[in-house]
């Protein structure tokens, strides 16, 4: 299982209606008021070196502690852990699930801020029309968290947009094909919760 410490979007965004909760958030930030051999600055050394490595951590425990810090070191921000699970792996025991996003970082969902109400495009633009009516038939069927409830509707919605990725390289995100094939998985989002 691997966990992800989340809160926020990572990046402004003037999206006041995006309501959002899959892996494409913020992560703490290093902690400049306590020296750098603090606990929260060593459990920010050791995500770090983790997400190199696997693109999320492995240690619930560390996670969990790791969120505790993080909330109570910078006020006003609600770090949780978020754990994800691919291909038929079984959910976190007691866990509270999310939804599915596409994507075990980065997100398309979030890329393409697909829980916003498409617009009314007059364009000619084939990618451009396609995306409209992606975006019309998947808007709808997410949750309010803001990722679909159903691992068909996902699936689904990654086809199509990669579908229009062939014909358009770099619609939605740059690099090839097959990085974009393999980088935006069909994900479960789960939000664990510390239970000691």
């Amino acid at each position: 299982m691997k966990y992800l410490i989340l809160d926020g979007p990572p990046y402004p965004t003037d999206r006041t209606t995006f309501v959002y909760r899959g892996t494409d958030r913020k992560w703490p930030p290093y902690c400049k008021e306590v020296p750098h051999d603090h606990e929260i600055n060593e459990l920010w050394s050791w995500s770090a070196e983790e997400k190199v490595r696997f693109a999320a951590v492995r240690d619930l425990a560390k996670a969990l502690r790791y969120v505790q810090l993080a909330n109570e070191y910078f006020p006003g921000m609600n770090f949780e852990v978020i754990g994800i699970t691919e291909d038929n792996e079984p959910a976190p025991e007691g866990a509270q699930f999310l939804g599915y996003d596409i994507g075990g970082g980065a997100s398309l969902i979030f890329l393409t801020a697909l829980p916003l109400v498409p617009g009314d495009s007059e364009s000619d633009d084939a990618a451009v029309v396609l995306d409209d009516l992606i975006s019309r038939r998947f808007q709808p069927r997410l949750n309010q968290f803001g990722l679909f409830p159903t691992y068909d509707d996902a699936a689904n919605c990654r086809r199509a947009m990669i579908a229009v990725q062939s014909f358009r390289p770099n619609f939605y995100e740059g690099g090839s094909l097959e990085h974009f094939k393999q980088q935006f998985e069909v994900t479960g989002v789960y939000l664990i919760s510390d239970t000691k």
